[in-house]
């Protein structure tokens, strides 16, 4: 295959990817894996056999983590299995390679009595933007490029709900809000520098003020706020896990529930959060049904 035919090939990819809907970032991503392999392999794409597969995974694997070399592997099985549904090939290589493996991390979870604290601050001090970003990203655990979408029209103040329309699935979601952050909202748009601005938040200094906020201006933003008060630099996602975490933490939470809000389309998130609020339970059960600590309680009472 020449060049000028893998360019033209991607292009088709690249237009049913957006016909299926799929998200800017998702397209990105699977764009980029066909490229990456292609640099690596040096030969024709459309001839790659199932050990020339797993071959630029071993290699990959050696200086890329493992949840990159996941993402690259998504990326290259969804190329060829379009491949495969276009009659550009007659067998799928990949068919058998498996998903590399991503071992769990430990997510940062802020404890509720540091966000309770950080909130309480905010207001204190009248920083209304950085009240009202934290207290919408902890109330419903959106995405960081889904804040820095987010419309001032796109409040419905009457259902109390926002609508997200730049998902990570594509896909218009709804998202409950509470009266104290729709009281923090209020207060910004009532107090915000630029009243005329579309974006709900905006840049407040330098050369971009007025314009919308951008992700990395609103990593900077959660990672000063909690600056100091948690073991750890603090991000956007983070307030995510932070979210998901307590949001299980009730008895009567609904996982189900959690997915609707997360905007989750695999239960494998969910499943994740549920094990954490297992392992916590039984923590907590250990420390009250301990069998040494009942036998020196035993001895305490006998003594």
């Amino acid at each position: 295959m020449t060049r000028a035919k893998f360019d033209d090939v991607m292009r088709s990819f690249e237009y049913s990817l957006r016909a299926a809907g799929k998200s800017q970032h998702t397209i990105n991503q699977y764009l980029g894996s066909p490229r990456a392999f292609l640099e690596w392999y040096g030969r024709d794409p459309l001839q790659a056999k199932r050990h020339d597969i797993e071959g630029w995974l071993a290699e990959l694997s050696k200086r890329l983590a493992p949840a990159t070399v996941a993402h690259l592997y998504s990326g290259l099985k969804a190329f060829y299995r379009w491949l495969l549904e276009e009659d550009e090939i007659t067998e799928d290589p990949m068919a058998k390679v498996r998903k590399p493996k991503v071992p769990e991390t430990e997510k940062d979870i802020v404890p509720a009595e540091v966000m309770a604290k950080v909130l309480s601050e905010l207001d204190s001090t009248k920083q209304y933007r950085e009240a009202a970003i934290i207290s919408l990203l902890y109330d419903t655990g959106m995405r960081a490029n889904e804040l820095v979408g987010l419309r001032v029209d796109d409040i419905d103040w009457d259902e109390q709900v926002i609508l997200i329309r730049k998902t990570k699935n594509a896909e218009i979601r709804v998202v409950p809000f509470s009266n104290q952050t729709g009281l923090r909202l209020r207060r910004w748009l009532r107090k915000r520098p630029h009243q005329d601005a579309e974006h709900l938040f905006t840049a407040q200094r330098g050369p971009a003020a007025g314009r919308p906020l951008t992700t990395s201006g609103l990593r900077q933003i959660v990672q000063s706020v909690f600056e100091g008060k948690t073991r750890g630099s603090i991000t956007p996602h983070d307030l995510r896990h932070t979210f998901a975490t307590h949001f299980l933490e009730d008895e009567t939470a609904r996982p189900e529930d959690l997915m609707t809000i997360a905007g989750w389309k695999s239960d494998a998130m969910l499943r994740r959060y549920t094990r954490s609020r297992k392992q916590a339970r039984a923590i907590a059960a250990h420390r009250r049904l301990s069998p040494v600590a009942r036998l020196a309680d035993r001895r305490l009472a006998q003594g």
